[in-house]
């Protein structure tokens, strides 16, 4: 992050927020458009999103998120190929369930630019998720008590989902999967710790009892 540069730095913290506030996107392979579902590698940074052959095959790959519009908020020029991953085909189905589009790729991010014109670098936005190592013990905090991890998501969000389930856990927030799709809970506070997560957590769900 550019600390020298105060405004630089606020626009590469808007570009992160923004990849990790979403999980749909339009994807434009050589600008023909298709309607795809990403996650991010907790480990890397990269993009796990569903594809077919044909995007596969296009010259040029820019991802806009959440969508192809006149003011897109961000969008990623993206090196990508297809994966064979076992591992990453469950870490996409485990958020996304099921997919319309018939291969998995993976995504490595080669520059993003911001509704602002102002473009953030690979290293800036491509970061990986200082819960890495820890999103699995996270996720069960969050998942033991679903009922309670309803009130949770309409605490943050407004909506009350069935049946939900944590998938993914970092400093900001939290994604939770449901029968109608992906939502994003933010943490009232950044969270930068795992014993900061971890406490944060625990005082949601005291709050979700009472």
């Amino acid at each position: 992050m550019h600390e020298h540069d105060p405004i630089r730095a606020d626009h590469e913290q808007r570009a992160r927020r923004l990849l990790s506030g979403y999980c749909l996107a339009t994807m434009l392979a050589d600008k023909v458009p298709t309607d795809v579902r990403y996650l991010i590698l907790p480990a890397t940074g990269q993009l796990l999103i569903d594809v077919d052959q044909d995007i596969l095959d296009a010259d040029e790959h820019v991802l806009m998120i959440p969508e192809d519009r006149f003011d897109t908020p961000l969008s990623l020029l993206l090196d990508l190929h297809a994966t064979d991953s076992e591992e990453f085909h469950d870490r996409h189905r485990s958020y996304h369930g099921s997919t319309t589009l018939p291969m998995i790729g993976l995504g490595s991010i080669l520059s993003a630019k911001l509704d602002n014109a102002e473009v953030v670098d690979q290293d800036e936005i491509q970061v990986p998720n200082p819960f890495a190592g820890v999103i699995s013990k996270l996720g069960r905090l969050l998942n033991a008590d679903r009922d309670a991890l309803a009130c949770i998501c309409e605490s943050l969000t407004g909506a009350r989902p069935e049946k939900p389930t944590a998938v993914c856990v970092d400093p900001l927030g939290f994604h939770v999967r449901t029968p109608f799709g992906v939502i994003r809970a933010l943490f009232p506070a950044e969270c930068p710790s795992q014993a900061d997560a971890e406490s944060m957590i625990e005082s949601l769900i005291e709050q979700a009892g009472s």
